[in-house]
């Protein structure tokens, strides 16, 4: 999201002073937007995964975001389930 917002920045410089076509310009903007629409459907995926999970381990949401939130400080695991040792 954030390269995309960039490039359309720059194009958008590159335009003021006739570097870039108007052309140019749009398809970058058309860009930002396919990478904003993108993070919205990941977010809601993630979303939904969650309310399953919760649902599945017969937790409420908010049990399982706490139990997740320390994971979430330590930036993730290395996927291995809690407890169990690597090779």
């Amino acid at each position: 999201m954030e390269a995309r917002e960039a490039e359309l920045k720059a194009l958008q410089a590159r335009a003021r002073v006739g570097a870039a076509t108007p052309a140019e310009v749009l398809a970058a903007a058309e860009r930002v937007s396919q990478a904003r629409l993108a993070l919205y459907r990941a977010n809601l995926d993630l979303a939904l995964a969650l309310e399953d999970l919760a649902r599945a381990a017969g937790l409420t949401l908010d049990a399982l975001r706490g139990l997740l939130r320390p994971l979430e400080t330590k930036g993730g695991t290395s996927g291995a389930p809690p407890g169990s040792r690597g090779p």
